[in-house]
């Protein structure tokens, strides 16, 4: 865990650097290419954080009400729709986990789940189950399921990660070309020095 903050810290310091770069150095169009594609990727990750803590205010009160299945530690998946239910895989610290299934006419499935399939489902106290066999193997459908919501805590650091890589690789691509014309442009100079001496 200290190597991966350790790696992100510097991956970040280095981010910074290659974005205040190409601010000071990129002219014409690649300037203004990095300012937009930095605001619009830093934009996208802040508003996922914003995104993440509204979520998770709104999930804290829940939980008072219902139970909770799933989150970052006990991950609930969405596989698929099969006879109108939706086949959920909930995971298990050392085992193979589980499979749910929810009835589609009780609930409704998030449209986050097309990208991102973990989710958190909600149920009162006094689960009504039963066992079932689907497709993918033995499981349970849950049919007193109050909501699903998609898991926000995973999204968004999903989010704000790709966002963030999206705007070191571009910024690093966008260093190489500068850097690249700034030392031709400074060997261009020095040569134009010597031919009139």
């Amino acid at each position: 865990m200290k190597y991966t903050i350790a790696i992100a810290g510097v991956l970040l310091a280095v981010g910074i650097f290659l974005l205040i770069y190409n601010l000071k150095f990129a002219e014409g169009r690649r300037h203004k290419l990095v300012i937009i594609v930095s605001s619009v990727f830093g934009a996208i990750a802040a508003a996922s954080v914003l995104y993440a803590v509204f979520a998770d205010i709104s999930a804290k009160e829940d939980k008072e009400k219902y139970d909770v299945h799933g989150g970052m530690l006990n991950t609930v998946r969405y596989i698929k729709t099969e006879n109108d239910l939706y086949i959920f895989h909930q995971s298990e610290l050392l085992s193979t986990g589980s499979y749910i299934a929810v009835p589609k006419a009780d609930v409704q499935l998030p449209a986050l789940t097309a990208v991102y399939p973990y989710v958190m489902i909600y149920t009162p106290e006094r689960l009504e189950r039963y066992d079932a066999e689907f497709s993918v193997g033995k499981g349970q459908v849950w049919t007193n399921v109050v909501k699903i919501v998609p898991e926000h805590i995973g999204f968004a650091v999903l989010t704000v990660i790709f966002s963030l890589l999206v705007i070191f690789i571009y910024n690093l691509i966008v260093f190489i070309r500068t850097l690249v014309e700034r030392g031709k442009a400074e060997s261009g100079k020095k040569n134009n020095k010597e031919m009139f001496l």
